[in-house]
């Protein structure tokens, strides 16, 4: 979905949608924000795919998943969440990688790429650094405890803030007239 956010944007290049909105008076920076903001509740759907699969094999009991489980209702939404959250840096670099580039495919690429070319290469070479990439992020978000998860949040919102930042100011400088 990461990927798709990007090529979304990607593609108004292509279809010359984002120089008609920006002739229209659209401000760059929000209009931006709102692709980023537009992706947030596909996200948790995504993220509730998962517990949607299990409820179905548990033959709809939930309550009985849980217990089975040991876990609560306010538990399974907060990894719900987690997991949306998780994917954020993934959708801005999705957006930078659109900003870019001007195209669909690169988005695409460059974050299936990271996720699963990269960040495993690097797991495998230098594994110290790789605890600090976002999918080893993720999976401590999820897993973690305390400060660990605390930490592993703070960082995702780095990552996220860092690469949105990224893609708005290139977007900013960007020539559209062309």
């Amino acid at each position: 979905l990461a990927a798709l956010v990007g090529a979304a944007l990607g593609q108004e290049y292509q279809w010359r949608t984002l120089p008609l909105w920006l002739s229209r008076g659209a401000a760059r920076a929000p209009l931006l924000l709102a692709r980023f903001l537009a992706a947030l509740p596909a996200l948790v759907l995504v993220a509730l795919v998962p517990l949607a699969v299990g409820l179905a094999f548990s033959l709809g009991d939930l309550e009985a998943a849980l217990t089975a489980s040991h876990l609560t209702l306010p538990t399974v939404g907060l990894v719900v969440l987690a997991m949306a959250f998780a994917t954020l840096p993934y959708v801005a670099l999705g957006l930078a990688l659109a900003v870019v580039r001007r195209t669909a495919v690169a988005p695409v690429a460059g974050v299936l790429l990271l996720a699963l070319l990269v960040e495993p290469v690097v797991g495998q070479i230098v594994p110290w650094i790789a605890a600090y990439l976002p999918s080893a992020l993720a999976a401590n978000l999820l897993a973690g405890g305390g400060v660990g998860r605390l930490a592993a949040a703070l960082l995702i919102a780095l990552y996220t803030a860092v690469l949105f930042s990224l893609a708005a100011v290139l977007f900013r400088r960007q020539d559209l007239t062309g």
